[in-house]
């Protein structure tokens, strides 16, 4: 038992960065491992990799000190480096506990029995050992929600200066129309290509940072230097078009440019063509470690998936990280882009290329209709219409102003920007 401890904290060492988050997102420490020293390993891997830094021999003498004898973490290194087959004793590491479990829970119930005078005593030890055994499973446990608790959150809540349930859009319409991000739903922002829908999601991470909001975004699609591009046109107001060359900056704009400090611990971007949904989930795992509260996927069509069931496996693809959204007790912002009818048509939810699914697994969803993208209208050049459909809340249209330049959002400051109850 010992020994497959400290197999797993050596391959966890060795293993790649993929592979380590998605083994310390299976594994839990005061659970599963019983010797002290590998608890203690194992906390300082999470520590190291959660950081972003090196994960190593070297790297954990310095962080565990005098907490376990360099010779075993020596040893465990090595160990880690003589096969390789983590996920499988992992595996392995979970069956013992789940024995563990249910010889505990069988132990106490014959001792139980023993102490018992008549029928009825054993009838209730019997229906106590029959619950306690359907409690645990070898991959999860029931648990009732604590209702206690819920109501605890809804008075501080109630009780609280914030208007809101979530956290900020950083457009306060729509965080009235949707209560802000609330934890843990899934958002679908859809739209056509050039509506705006990439620029309101730098716009969004922009207002997270400024939440202190810790917030992931996987780019399946923009490569890294246009989404750091639009990210520093959004901090500083400044159109990203002009970003190209310092001749089309004045000293001031140039000043504050150099001046903007982004925090990578409080907004982790990721740009990666062609990932399958596996490692989308695993990401979503990763993340959450990390401390992210909010996920944003950039876009679901970019998922790779068969393009001959483009429904069926859209469908499944939302549903699975709805699902992943509820597990990790995480905000998910799926960005989904619109079929051909969208171009012509005031956008609903048929309009999401590929599949209703997609609809279907979110909790709320905006569909972005750039009016000047569609009409051609010059005098609706900066209005945007944004539909909204909510599981739990009013749908309708909200209307907001827009300088995709800098990647700027606002209320349209007129009466009739938003419009109650507009089903699509």
């Amino acid at each position: 038992m010992i020994e497959i401890e400290q197999i797993i904290l050596g391959e966890l060492i060795h293993a790649s960065v993929d592979d380590r988050f998605e083994a310390i997102s299976q594994l839990d420490a005061e659970g599963l491992f019983r010797n002290q020293d590998h608890i203690e390993i194992f906390h300082s891997i999470c520590k190291l990799a959660f950081k972003g830094s090196e994960v190593d021999q070297v790297s954990l003498y310095h962080d565990l000190q005098s907490k376990v004898d360099p010779k075993i973490i020596s040893e465990t290194s090595l160990l880690g480096t003589q096969y390789y087959d983590l996920f499988s004793r992992i595996q392995t590491l979970k069956f013992l506990k789940y024995k563990r479990d249910v010889e505990k829970i069988a132990k106490n119930s014959l001792k139980e029995i023993r102490d018992t005078k008549d029928a009825e005593d054993i009838e209730e030890v019997k229906s106590k050992l029959i619950a306690d055994l359907s409690g645990i499973g070898f991959e999860d446990k029931s648990k009732f929600v604590d209702l206690d608790e819920q109501n605890e959150l809804l008075m501080k809540q109630i009780q609280s200066d914030h208007k809101i349930e979530g956290y900020r859009w950083g457009i306060s319409d729509l965080d009235k129309w949707t209560s802000g991000l609330v934890n843990p739903r899934v958002y679908v922002v859809g739209g056509l290509k050039k509506s705006g829908k990439s620029r309101f999601i730098i716009f969004l991470m922009k207002n997270l940072y400024e939440q202190n909001i810790p917030t992931a975004f996987l780019s399946l699609e923009m490569p890294s230097y246009e989404v750091n591009k639009l990210l520093r046109a959004c901090f500083c107001g400044i159109d990203d078009i002009r970003l190209r060359s310092s001749s089309y900056l004045s000293k001031e704009e140039l000043k504050r440019l150099s001046s903007v400090k982004i925090d990578n611990t409080l907004l982790r971007v990721e740009c990666r063509a062609g990932l399958e949904l596996k490692q989308i989930l695993s990401r979503i795992r990763k993340y959450t470690r990390m401390g992210c509260k909010i996920i944003i996927i950039d876009y679901i069509q970019r998922i790779d998936h068969d393009r001959n069931k483009q429904a069926q496996e859209l469908e499944n693809i939302s549903i699975k990280i709805a699902d992943a959204a509820r597990v990790n007790n995480v905000v998910i912002i799926i960005l989904s882009q619109l079929n051909a009818l969208g171009e012509k048509q005031v956008p609903n939810m048929g309009h999401l290329k590929g599949s209703g699914g997609i609809g279907e697994a979110a909790d709320t969803i905006i569909l972005f209709d750039n009016l000047y993208r569609r009409t051609k209208k010059i005098n609706v050049k900066n209005k945007i219409d944004l539909y909204i459909e909510q599981r739990y809340g009013d749908s309708g249209k909200l209307s907001i102003q827009a300088d995709l330049g800098s990647c700027t959002f606002r209320n349209l400051a007129s009466k009739e920007s938003s419009e109650l109850s507009l089903k699509f």
